[in-house]
């Protein structure tokens, strides 16, 4: 077995251009090798050459969940965070990737009114749609509240 990312880059040289161009596997082993256990790894654009830096990553840390993000979903649901500061910039992360005709929700919203000041500065750019069960009478929680956003055509 290969533990040295930039030999594993470059096996996987017609799928990625990390070490052939770059030369990025040297950096990535001697950041990452300290940690010891590498549990979680996000890999962002993974796909563009062919998945090779994705496929690198997995044989270097074979007991690490790597996932891999390249598209743009068609909607987001977002249960994360349960405050409106962590909601607000969870939202902000990752609403770029979403679809034009997508529509993003955030569930569980505790302040309506802390979360709706902050998502006001997108007004322009988003239509916001509240989903609110309590009304409903099918939940008493004080989190029983989802928004939804949708892009303003």
């Amino acid at each position: 077995m290969i533990n040295n990312l930039s030999a594993i880059f470059s096996k996987y040289s017609d799928y990625t251009d990390t070490e052939t161009i770059h030369g990025y596997g040297r950096l990535y082993e001697q950041w990452l090798s300290p940690l010891c256990s590498v549990e979680r790894i996000l890999k962002i654009g993974c796909q563009l050459f062919g998945g090779g830096s994705f496929l690198a990553f997995s044989e270097r840390f074979p007991a690490s969940k790597i996932v891999g993000l390249d598209f743009t979903f068609e909607n987001i649901i977002d249960d994360a965070g349960h405050e409106p500061d962590k909601q607000y910039r969870v939202f902000c992360l990752w609403n770029e990737v979403l679809a034009p005709d997508g529509i993003y929700i955030i569930e569980d919203v505790k302040n309506i009114n802390a979360l709706s000041r902050k998502l006001a500065e997108h007004n322009d750019m988003w239509e916001i749609i509240l989903g609110d069960t309590r009304r409903e009478g099918t939940h008493c929680e004080d989190n029983s509240i989802l928004i939804g956003l949708r892009r303003r055509t």
